[in-house]
């Protein structure tokens, strides 16, 4: 947790980095919420995220530890898997928004399976109302985006203006369909723009 190792090979992330993700996330997560810390969001992580991440169940700390260990470890992706219920979209979605409060140049891509986890994901984000929302964007493909308001988010990144939108985002929700498809694309802010960071 942000203390170098010398058996493990770190890649991708400066030393510097690390300890600031690792000491901002997991600082906030484990102060009580009686404590305030420094940092612009820090009353909203109080007051809406903590009471989450302090649930009985342990999956909102477990997915920050995860997550933790996988940059500490030099990985660049993270998969999460359980059984229906278990609270793994809640618990990504409090992570997300953590990260997205914490440090403004946080970037990320959360890939899903299928449709209706992006959505779930989507609304539990919007559900929350953060602060960084607008920095949130969810892909749709057109036959997801012709389906109605029915399967609509608050964060939904629409096929006609989606090169517009992509290159304001932070951290974009797609299918692994949704973002091969726009990764194909010759002149597309997500293949050729999005920054690789994060």
């Amino acid at each position: 947790m942000g203390i170098l190792q010398p058996d493990i090979p770190v890649r991708r992330m400066a030393s510097e980095r690390r300890t600031k993700l690792t000491d901002r996330v997991l600082c906030r997560s484990l102060t009580p919420i009686g404590f305030a810390l420094p940092g612009v969001h820090d009353e909203y992580m109080r007051d809406s995220l903590l009471a989450l991440a302090g649930h009985g169940d342990g999956h909102v700390l477990t997915v920050a530890v995860a997550l933790l260990l996988a940059i500490l470890t030099g990985r660049s992706d993270l998969c999460i898997a359980g059984v229906f219920g278990a609270g793994k979209t809640r618990s990504l979605a409090v992570l997300l928004i953590a990260l997205s409060c914490e440090l403004d140049d946080f970037y990320a891509v959360v890939y899903t399976k299928e449709n209706v986890a992006a959505k779930a994901l989507a609304d539990q984000i919007s559900d929350l109302s953060p602060p960084t929302q607008a920095a949130f964007g969810r892909l749709l493909g057109r036959i997801e985006e012709g389906k109605g308001e029915a399967y609509a988010t608050k964060l939904d990144v629409r096929c006609s203006d989606r090169n517009r939108v992509i290159s304001e985002k932070r951290i974009l929700i797609a299918t692994g369909g949704s973002a091969t498809a726009e990764m194909a694309m010759k002149y597309s802010s997500f293949s050729l723009g999005f920054p690789r960071r994060g």
